[in-house]
């Protein structure tokens, strides 16, 4: 009996889509404190959290420019 390989497809990050920052220890103090605040009953990663003041912050601007 022919027994078939079974191949197994790998998800790989696409690198060109991410960016890394460096961080002081108070900042990144300052947000695993807001990570736990910003989504209420959740905690969100760094990234996220960055992710997430980023969008609101350029809310806010777009809305001061009209």
């Amino acid at each position: 009996m022919e027994e078939k390989s079974k191949e197994k497809k790998i998800n790989m990050t696409d690198f060109r889509n991410y960016r890394n920052a460096s961080l002081t220890n108070k900042t990144y103090n300052t947000l695993i404190e807001l990570s736990k605040k910003l989504l209420p009953g959740s905690t969100l990663s760094i990234a996220k959290t960055i992710d997430a003041l980023a969008g609101e912050k350029q809310l806010q601007l777009r809305k001061e420019k009209k």
